[in-house]
């Protein structure tokens, strides 16, 4: 399910927006449909084995060491 980032060209605001099949988004804020669609840059994870380093989130993730299980990257490794 694509997360994407708009602005609203009537109000300003800046919010993400999970959409699903058509479903026409509107803006949180002011509920107006005339949105500008941002490009986004994708997030990336690298998995150099276990206690990795690199790991952005290691240290709040919860787990002990990184495993590639608990962030869901475990599919792209």
């Amino acid at each position: 399910m694509p997360l994407y980032e708009y602005t609203c060209k009537t109000c300003g605001n800046d919010f993400e927006e999970l959409v699903l099949g058509d479903v026409k988004p509107e803006c949180p804020s002011c509920g107006s449909a005339a949105l500008t669609k941002n490009m986004s840059a994708p997030a990336a994870h690298a998995n150099s084995g276990a206690k990795d380093p690199a790991c952005p989130v290691q240290s709040t993730c919860g787990a002990t060491h990184c495993c590639g299980q608990n962030c869901g990257m475990g599919d792209f490794l």
